[in-house]
């Protein structure tokens, strides 16, 4: 990422939280980096986008592609008046993606958008369990959706008139990706981990767990 006083970074992940996340709090991502970051030489972000009501994204489509545009413009930034991440790394430094939630629902949306990340994982993600992963194939290199049938948290949105279906939220952390593409691996309760929440409580398989994912991206 860039060079700073002459030294190269490394890769990085950002790391998107869901809905009704407050930003005065220290949230999940800021503890997998502070915990997690001495693991893994891919620089990981924990990125807040403050606080989104799940009833406000789950009625209004204006609102889903609200939160969208926030975040393509962290990733883009806007010629002329801010920055991007993308203006700030290099050619070539791979941009991993984790997502829970909503901020699932908002990286699928980004891959529509264009934007090209390296490993991407859902975490018992909000977006559409049918989502059409060939049609966004040159946008990401690897895939993992972990999902649970016991994901209660999560409920699909109804389609808006003239909304692409794809950007209604969906029951992806719920029923797993149904479209198979060669690239996108399915992992059901990865370590016991059932309910929506699960990976963040304080439990030896939460070790295991992100070590495994950046052992992933870093293969």
């Amino acid at each position: 990422m860039g060079h700073i006083f002459g030294v190269a970074m490394t890769d990085v992940c950002i790391l998107l939280h869901g809905i009704e996340t407050d930003p005065r709090n220290r949230i999940w991502s800021e503890q997998v980096q502070a915990r997690y970051q001495r693991i893994t030489p891919i620089q990981l972000i924990p990125r807040q986008y403050g606080y989104v009501s799940g009833i406000a994204v789950w009625f209004s489509a204006f609102k889903r592609r609200e939160v969208v545009d926030h975040e393509e413009t962290y990733f883009r930034g806007v010629p002329g008046q801010v920055f991007g991440l993308f203006d700030d790394i290099e050619p070539g430094t791979k941009v991993h993606f984790v997502g829970h939630s909503l901020g699932d629902y908002i990286g699928h949306a980004l891959l529509k958008r264009g934007i090209k990340f390296g490993c991407y994982a859902s975490l018992w993600g909000s977006s559409v369990a049918d989502f059409n992963w060939h049609a966004v194939d040159g946008n990401f290199d690897r895939a993992r959706v972990y999902w649970s049938p016991e994901d209660e948290i999560l409920t699909a949105s109804s389609v808006a008139v003239d909304e692409d279906p794809e950007l209604a939220l969906g029951l992806m952390g719920k029923e797993g990706p149904q479209i198979a593409h060669p690239r996108v691996e399915a992992i059901k309760e990865p370590f016991g981990f059932k309910l929506h929440t699960s990976f963040m409580d304080d439990t030896p398989e939460r070790d295991k767990f992100w070590a495994d994912m950046f052992q992933w991206m870093e293969s």
